[in-house]
């Protein structure tokens, strides 16, 4: 008798919880669908980076990165927006070592609402092709503007 109350009383405690449970927004159920990030605009923004790059501006090219953005490549870790573009200032200090960049995405995915992740490859042409593949998280930031917040490339 015991050990049908001990029964009874489990069986009505997971009912109880997995009705809570039911209650509760998922997170796709509580996403704000104002905040997706699209694959244009995606596009948008690599294409921007481009032009960027191909005019010589390493700074316009590195606007999109968010100021603590993490960038991992061949020589490790790199934490700040300044320190990545200090990097980039160091590696393609003139027109020649810049060469012409262009991507190839291959892949982008929401993670969620406000974020993405983008695969891709890129190249440049400057004589010999140098390339490699890369893989971004973006961000929507809170002036809606869409931000690099981590960068791996290879």
């Amino acid at each position: 008798m015991l050990r049908n109350a001990l029964a009874t009383s489990l069986v009505a405690s997971v009912s109880i919880f997995l009705a809570s449970c039911q209650c509760a927004p998922t997170a796709s159920q509580s996403e704000d669908p104002g905040l997706a990030i699209s694959e244009a605009e995606i596009r948008e923004l690599m294409d921007q980076q481009l032009e960027d790059w191909n005019s010589g501006s390493l700074e316009d090219f590195v606007a999109p990165y968010a100021e603590s953005t993490t960038f991992v490549g061949a020589s490790g870790l790199t934490v700040s927006r300044e320190r990545v573009l200090a990097n980039y200032r160091l590696g393609y200090p003139d027109p020649a070592s810049r060469g012409t960049l262009t991507f190839e995405l291959e892949n982008v995915r929401p993670l969620g609402s406000g974020a993405a992740i983008v695969i891709g490859q890129w190249s440049i042409d400057r004589g010999e092709p140098v390339s490699g593949w890369f893989s971004l998280v973006v961000e929507r930031a809170a002036n809606g503007a869409l931000q690099i917040v981590h960068d791996h490339s290879s």
